[in-house]
């Protein structure tokens, strides 16, 4: 059986140590900047991207998960 994977889990917080370096996050703040100026009109989207630039803890962790699933779902 497996287990969910969350935001705030031992896996997924461990993934996010394991990769943590200042160039990846800087990547990742701009890559959340560059779909901001694309999110007009969207404002559900640009309402999440909004806090994800705010919270750059936050984004660090949903990166870290998204990986972790997407490689548990090979």
């Amino acid at each position: 059986p497996r287990r969910e994977v969350e935001l705030d889990g031992r896996a997924v917080t461990s993934v996010a140590a394991d990769l943590d370096e200042p160039r990846a996050r800087a990547v990742l703040a701009a890559g959340l900047e560059r779909l901001h100026g694309e999110s007009e009109g969207l404002p559900a989207v640009d309402a999440a991207l909004t806090r994800l630039r705010e919270e750059p803890e936050l984004a660090w962790r949903c990166y870290a998960c998204a990986l972790l699933a997407e490689r548990l779902a090979d």
